[in-house]
């Protein structure tokens, strides 16, 4: 009887361990920005291509880079971002984006300080594969 107790309690013990871990992993990761004396506080610049058209037409923006992250927003084919992050893994890019084309959203600058970003504009994470590079 007491080595069952002992056992449901190593397991309880267990889940909740994995419940953190998942918590940690799926945190919200900011883009990071600068870092650099004489170059843009992004790296690049480049724009979101290929995707299929129809309502599942779009690239999710996540709070990490993970695939199981939060979405927080859609973009679409042609929408103008620019890179400031990596994954380590190359396959998510940190990006800063508007939808409004008139705003500056302060990443073409020099930063000399790396630093998460925090507006004016938008940021999250995206798949790599749906990003052509245009300059940068």
């Amino acid at each position: 009887m007491l080595a069952s107790h002992s056992f449901k309690i190593k397991k309880l013990i267990l889940f909740l361990y994995l419940q953190l871990l998942s918590a940690v992993i799926l945190a919200s990761t900011p883009v990071e920005y600068g870092g650099h004396d004489d170059l843009d506080a992004c790296m690049s610049s480049g724009h979101v291509a290929n995707l299929s058209s129809g309502p599942d037409g779009f690239l999710a923006v996540k709070e990490s880079p993970n695939i199981k992250a939060a979405r927080i927003d859609k973009l679409f084919n042609n929408q103008r971002v620019w890179i400031c992050s990596e994954s380590k893994n190359k396959q998510w890019l940190g990006v800063v984006y508007t939808k409004n084309t008139n705003q500056d959203c302060g990443v073409s600058q020099s930063i000399k300080t790396k630093k998460p970003y925090k507006g004016p504009c938008q940021s999250g994470w995206v798949s790599s594969k749906w990003i052509n590079i245009d300059a940068g």
